[in-house]
């Protein structure tokens, strides 16, 4: 239930700048005040709290990888490469470069998969390499549409945050691993 809830009453003019978009749908995602307070009928228990939503299955990563060494190798190059190839894929979604967007979503699809991160981003990824395909394959129009610029966007706005996530996971896990690998003084 909202509590001093604000009408989220808008409005963008025509053409649509997708950066204003944006701005406006963050600043209502930042501005929502709602009471996060649940309401138990009685006679019943509160649901069981379940453990903080992870985007990495670390439990494969580590079957994979066999030993902390190499998770700890797999968890650097992921932090060397990935957040290279997210600023790639906006800087061409910002250039209208389809070519480099596709690929960009490219190469960072197998990642999603190798590290198990959560199957939305490879999903959104996957949509995104397709967009920039059809983009590519239309480049007589030489314009892509409105709609299809929004689409991409809110794809990888959801690609990044996913990507940001685990790179936070993926960091403390790799503060860990480091402190099990190092040397035992005596």
């Amino acid at each position: 239930m909202w509590k001093n809830a604000k009408p989220w009453n808008d409005y963008i003019s025509k053409p649509i700048d997708d950066k204003l978009l944006y701005s406006k749908i963050i600043k209502y995602l930042k501005n929502a005040d709602y009471d996060k307070k649940t309401v138990i009928p009685d006679g019943e228990s509160a649901p069981p709290i379940s453990p903080p939503l992870t985007c990495v299955n670390f439990d494969y990563l580590k079957k994979i990888t066999k030993n902390e060494a190499r998770m700890a190798e797999m968890i650097r190059l992921y932090l060397q490469e990935i957040p290279q190839l997210v600023q790639t894929i906006k800087r061409a979604i910002e250039g209208s470069d389809w070519n480099a967007l596709k690929m960009a979503t490219h190469s960072i699809i197998p990642t999603f998969a190798t590290m198990v991160i959560k199957p939305d981003a490879e999903e959104a990824a996957k949509v995104v390499q397709t967009l920039a395909a059809i983009l590519i394959s239309n480049d007589a129009d030489n314009e892509a549409s409105q709609e299809t610029i929004i689409r991409i966007n809110t794809l990888f706005l959801t690609i990044e945050t996913v990507c940001a996530q685990a790179a936070q996971e993926l960091t403390e896990r790799l503060q860990l691993l480091s402190q099990n690998l190092q040397p035992a003084r005596i």
